[in-house]
């Protein structure tokens, strides 16, 4: 069966959104990449002292590709999500600036907001 999937590489100095489908053949097929300007690890770092309000930029890019692909209306689930975010949050945690509780409840809205991959 046919499906499409989201990478998102948040990396030291930019968020990279890859989209996933199946070729004709069924085999994975890289479809695009958007690549994007932005934190995300200094964002939740942020998010600590000045709301929630700072991800709004994130959660634009994400809405942009994520709700594109499907209508929430006739009940088609989004695509599954995935999220890699290791050094930039690893280095805040070393630093002090953000928690693992931290993390996990961003994890936490990125489901809340985009379930669980269907």
């Amino acid at each position: 069966p046919a499906w499409s999937a989201f990478l998102v590489d948040c990396g030291s100095g930019k968020v990279a959104v890859y989209e996933y489908r199946t070729d004709r053949e069924g085999l994975p097929q890289e479809m695009g990449k958007t690549p994007v300007k932005m934190q995300v690890a200094d964002l939740l770092v942020r998010q600590t002292s000045e709301g929630a309000g700072v991800l709004a930029p994130l959660w634009k890019l994400l809405d942009a590709k994520l709700l594109d692909t499907s209508s929430p209306t006739d009940g088609t689930p989004l695509p599954p999500l995935f999220v890699g975010a290791t050094a930039g949050l690893r280095e805040q945690i070393s630093l002090g600036h953000l928690t693992l509780d931290d993390v996990a409840s961003f994890g936490d809205v990125l489901v809340q907001r985009y379930g669980g991959g269907g």
